[in-house]
């Protein structure tokens, strides 16, 4: 299910490399939010208000019926 490599700052899940210093949601595959020290991230874009984070993400949910 879920491998390390040699590297103890690199995490390997399905065959996708993970950053283990970010926090991130995914939907089917695909990175819906990250957090990271540099900051938050919807869908990749870089956004400065973590609210406005998490008003994208409520409409996208809303959106796709989930």
């Amino acid at each position: 299910m879920s491998s390390t490599t040699s590297n103890p700052d690199e995490l390997t899940l399905r065959d996708k490399n993970l950053e283990t210093n970010a926090i991130t949601f995914m939907i089917e595959g695909k990175e819906v939010i990250k957090m990271t020290k540099d900051g938050f991230y919807y869908f990749g874009e870089h956004v400065k208000d973590p609210f406005e984070v998490y008003i994208r993400f409520h409409e996208y949910l809303k959106a796709n019926n989930i």
